[in-house]
């Protein structure tokens, strides 16, 4: 594969931007792979969340989810990276429509779900939040 450098400048550089909004220089590893993945599984540490990607494989029976990729990163970045999502998909959607979800594969609501008892009130009613957000976005 050739070795692509991307170089992204910007007209300011403050302190507290991420690096994709700075001049920084990008370049690929020697190693560097693009991957398609239809399948994410995350598994929450102390330290990290572990990102499974996969891809669902449904010429077999019974049908099987084929894992290529766990990508592990500390809660800080998972906290950014949910932020840079969302603005990314808000971006896409304002220029393409929403994306549709089909019924099939859309998250439960917790409201209904079979949740830990221990858990806190504060907890459920964010979780509530966040789901309300997702079906008035689909």
């Amino acid at each position: 594969m050739a070795r692509e450098v991307v170089t992204r400048e910007s007209t300011a550089v403050e302190p507290g931007l991420a690096p994709s909004e700075q001049n920084v220089e990008w370049i690929p590893t020697e190693d560097f792979q693009e991957i398609y993945a239809n399948i994410l599984v995350s598994e929450p540490a102390v330290w990290d969340l572990r990102i499974r990607l996969g891809t669902l494989d449904q010429s077999v029976q019974p049908i099987k989810v084929n894992y290529h990729t766990a990508l592990n990163i500390p809660w800080a970045q998972a906290k950014l990276a949910a932020f840079y999502l969302r603005v990314v998909l808000a971006a896409h959607e304002a220029q393409n429509g929403k994306i549709p979800i089909p019924a099939s594969v859309r998250p439960r609501d917790p409201a209904g779900a079979n949740l830990p008892q221990e858990m806190s009130p504060d907890l459920l009613q964010r979780l509530q939040r966040i789901y309300a957000e997702f079906v008035e976005s689909i």
